[in-house]
């Protein structure tokens, strides 16, 4: 356990020691150093990280220090934020679960762990209903059924001879409604290893826009507006201090090509959005939308005014109010990336 809050641990370790059948031996470590040392002189089967550690600059560089450090064992998240977004993205990085500290008993995290563990054993594997029908426990085949999204290997249990259990139940199946009558509880399942997840069968549709995002369309477009914003009003002072109308040209033309590259990863950003983060809100999101409607409004009205009043900005005073405009589009520009990386790598 990596945990700077001796607060924390202790209430941790205390619900560890509360579990029935089962024992933990915890060896606790304060700072982020701390950690990365016992990784490295010991193997161990399951990590509880916490990510807001003193020695450690943000919360992403806690788990990817850390999940280089043991890349073949489990790692669950205990945190003190409750960010569902946070929570998604650092489990398709690679953390096992992600638990919030103040919000968790006895029962969940110890299943947690044992999970965690199953999973990282050999349950990275996905499973549609239709590939799940395959493991039907008949004609020398392996026993798989599904529970709450997981899939479970039932082939060496007694109760699933022949890939039937109590006469009624088949292996191959999804058993998460009929559980809910069962008269027997979820710890039963505890027994059986964890093989794979139980996915969705994705639409045309969902293929597509994967395949889309996989091709990082929004990165692309965003670096784009941040150079051709970056660029305009350096292109700009060239022509202020030269008058050579080349640089305003360049300006102008960098205008029109930074409108269009925001317009297109606005749009790409909101696929992106619903993608990869599931249309969950949280303040970097919000703070980059309202920043990309400002940036946009921005380029807009100085390529409008350029367009319709190339005079009034090419004469004084005009030329330093569109300076003004370009400057202010590239400070939304640079506003727009750190919060950018804040979503990327936090």
């Amino acid at each position: 356990m990596i945990e700077d809050n001796p607060g924390d641990s202790r209430i941790i370790q205390d619900m560890l020691a509360e579990a029935k059948n089962i024992q933990f031996a915890v060896d606790w470590k304060q700072t982020l150093k701390g950690g990365l040392d016992s990784l490295a002189e010991n193997k161990y089967d399951v990590i509880l990280l916490d990510l807001g550690l003193p020695d450690s600059p943000q919360r992403s560089v806690s788990f990817t220090r850390v999940q280089a450090a043991a890349p073949a064992q489990p790692i669950v998240i205990m945190t003190g934020l409750d960010d569902d977004t946070f929570a998604v993205t650092t489990v398709r990085r690679g953390a096992q679960d992600y638990l919030v500290k103040g919000k968790t008993d006895t029962d969940t995290l110890v299943r947690t762990i044992r999970y965690a563990i199953a999973r990282k054993l050999g349950g990275d594997k996905q499973f549609t209903l239709a590939e799940l029908s395959q493991y039907n426990g008949q004609d020398g085949k392996a026993a798989y059924i599904a529970h709450n999204g997981k899939v479970y290997d039932a082939t060496g249990s007694r109760l699933w001879r022949g890939g039937k259990h109590a006469g009624k139940h088949v292996a191959g199946s999804d058993l998460t409604e009929v559980f809910a009558n069962a008269p027997h509880g979820e710890d039963k399942l505890a027994r059986l290893p964890i093989v794979g997840v139980l996915v969705k069968e994705e639409s045309l549709q969902q293929k597509l826009l994967k395949q889309f995002d996989n091709l990082h369309p929004h990165a692309t477009l965003v670096h784009l507006s941040i150079t051709f914003a970056v660029g305009a009003p350096f292109a700009f002072l060239g022509w202020l201090f030269s008058g050579n109308a080349t640089f305003e040209e360049v300006t102008f033309a960098l205008l029109g090509l930074g409108l269009a590259a925001v317009l297109l990863s606005f749009l790409t950003g909101v696929i992106s959005w619903i993608l990869r983060y599931e249309t969950k809100a949280a303040r970097e999101f919000n703070l980059k939308f309202a920043l990309g409607i400002l940036l946009l409004i921005t380029l807009f009205g100085t390529f409008i005014l350029r367009l319709t009043s190339p005079q009034a900005v090419l004469s004084q005073p005009g030329s330093y109010y569109y300076l003004t405009l370009l400057i202010v589009q590239l400070a939304l520009a640079l506003a727009l990336d750190f919060y950018g990386k804040r979503v990327v790598y936090s």
